[in-house]
Parts: C-alpha cells; structure tokens; sequence
C-alpha cells in the first residue's frame, strides 16, 4: 500500500521550512509545484479519464459486446498514455517513489483492463470476473493514492491546479513491457535479485504482479537472460493463453489456464495448467483434456501434449489428434 509516501514528502518540506515566517516557502517548493502542476498533470488526467468509466463497469458486462469493447480500449489507450508518459519523467526525489507506485497501480489496472477485453472476446465468465475483482483492487490503490497525494499536496502548501482535459483517445498498441516486464521495477524482494550482466534473470516477487502480461504469483520468478522477458512464475489468476482464432470458436476450445505453474517464450506462453476441461481435434474425433491437466504448446494456440495430475501424457498433432508420444 502506498498511502504514506506522499506524507513524508510534506513533513520533509515542512522540515525544511522550519523556523521561517510563515509567509516564506521551502526552497524546494517551486520546484515541486512544477513538477505537480507542469509535468505531472497532464498523465494524470490521462488515469483520471479512464478510472472513471472503468469504475462503473460490473461483472455482468462481459454481455455488453461492442460497447464494452469500445469502452475498455479508450480507458487502456489512456493508461498506455500514462506509463509512456511517467516514463518520461524524471520527478524531484521527494516525490519518486509516489510516481513509482502510481506507475505500479496503472500497471496492474492496464493488465486487468487487457484479461478484461480477452475474456470478453472469448465469453468466459469466470476469467471476466476475476479480471474484474483485479480491476477494482487497482482501482480501491489508485483511490487511496489520491487521498495520499491530495494530504501530502496539504502538508507541503502546494495548491493542486485542476487537471487539464486528457488528448484524444487512441487505439492503443499492447502496452510496452520491455526491457523491464514489470513495465517499471519488479516489486522483486531486495536480496533476491539474480542477474546476469545488467539482465535480471531471476527473483521472489513479494507480491502478485503482472509480468510480460501474467498475472504472477508472489515467489519465485524467472526471465530470459537475452531478453529479460518472462520466463516462468505461477500464475494467480485466470487468463486466457491465446485467444480463439475464429469468431464463433465454442468455449469450450479455447484453453483457460489458472493457477498453477506457467511458462513463457518468444512465441508465447509455452505450459500452463488449465483451469477448466478443454476440447480439441477435428469435431469427427474430439478429445477432451481434463481440468488440472499442464498443457504444452508446439507454436502459438498449437498444443503439443497434456499431461494430468497423475502424471499420464497425451499428445497431439498439429490437427489436434491423439498420436503417440514416442514418435511425435
């Protein structure tokens, strides 16, 4: 929770002031009135613009189709706006680890935005409400951010101006993760940092955080050493691995994953465990993989085997039917 930054911000500036008339400022309040008022306004009102539609939408809207669809891509081109923008900036260090943790909070609501839009896309109710609940966990931080900035604002005498009205929305492209996957630094537990060269390759994440787009687990996170993506965590929310390839696709064969080990590279995600029973091969010859089962994938939305719980493999050929392990 990030409530008290803001407040040490205002007892160091009123440290700073101590002794003076009270008519007389710090001498870094100019400064830090700049930053508020000039630089940081106008990605603010970029978050502002889309947490307020984004607060009014419920669990039972995944039925609302195109003017769901409409509503949630305005509200994430305004928090990709945002994340480009607080990537520009370079705040007074009294006011930095307040950016950091709003740059986390837009970070986290941009990612439940995203599993928003997907689970919507392929009618899976269960993934749009937990997207849901992660949105308004993001959504309560942001609100409690606020409160802070606006006592902080109080405590160092620096008059907060209206924001000013947010650009034109745009059709956003997929939020820009990299190089660092956390979209700003990894809420990775300071002695648990692994690297090689300047690449971190491994580290325990001491809480649940989106990474290169999954929603990882606190614990142990590992990422590629060429490109410091993602490489595996656990997953601690459901998410769809990628999305069905057709309109009309039945539900039941697009693949849900959830809680459970994920892994990930250049093409995709690679393994995870799924969440609810999936359907696949041709629709003569079907074959229906069990719920807890770890899926494999050969290419992008291709399934190469699954393996249950009890550890008995199935594979698969590029058509989706049953072959055997040992030759294929």
């Amino acid at each position: 929770m990030i409530t008290g930054a803001p407040f040490v911000v205002g007892i160091a500036i009123l440290a700073a002031a101590c002794g003076s008339k009270r008519s007389e400022r710090a001498p870094t309040a100019g400064a830090d009135e700049k930053y508020i008022n000039s630089d940081l306004a106008p990605i603010l009102a970029q978050v502002e613009a889309a947490t307020v539609p984004l607060s009014k939408i419920r669990p039972g809207d995944i039925t609302q189709g195109p003017a769901l669809g409409r509503q949630l891509t305005t509200s994430r081109s305004y928090l990709a706006g945002f994340l480009v923008g607080a990537s520009k900036l370079t705040p007074p260090t009294a006011w930095k680890a307040s950016l950091d943790a709003l740059t986390a909070i837009v970070t986290d609501m941009a990612a439940a935005v995203d599993d928003l839009q997907m689970s919507a896309d392929a009618n899976r109710a269960e993934m749009f409400a937990d997207a849901h609940q992660r949105l308004v966990a993001a959504l309560k931080r942001h609100a409690d951010w606020k409160t802070a900035l606006t006592n902080g604002l109080a405590a160092a005498h620096i008059t907060q101006a209206p924001l000013p009205a947010p650009p034109a929305p745009t059709t956003a492209p997929p939020i820009d993760r990299t190089p660092n996957p956390c979209g700003g630094p990894c809420p990775c537990t300071a002695t648990s940092i692994e690297k090689t060269g300047d690449v971190i390759t491994a580290c325990i994440l001491a809480r649940d955080y989106s990474v290169s787009n999954v929603y990882c687990a606190s614990g142990k996170v590992m990422f590629h050493e060429t490109t410091g993506e993602l490489a595996s965590c656990d997953a601690a929310a459901l998410f769809t691995p990628y999305p069905a390839e057709k309109p009309g696709t039945p539900p039941e064969r697009v693949a849900v994953c959830g809680p459970g080990p994920v892994t990930k590279s250049a093409i995709g995600i690679t393994s995870c465990v799924l969440d609810i029973d999936l359907v696949v091969g041709p629709a003569d010859a079907p074959t229906t993989i069990a719920k807890k089962s770890r899926i494999l994938y050969r290419d992008a939305n291709e399934i190469m085997a699954a393996v249950t719980p009890q550890g008995n493999e199935t594979c698969f050929d590029a058509a989706g039917k049953v072959v055997d392990c040992k030759t294929n």
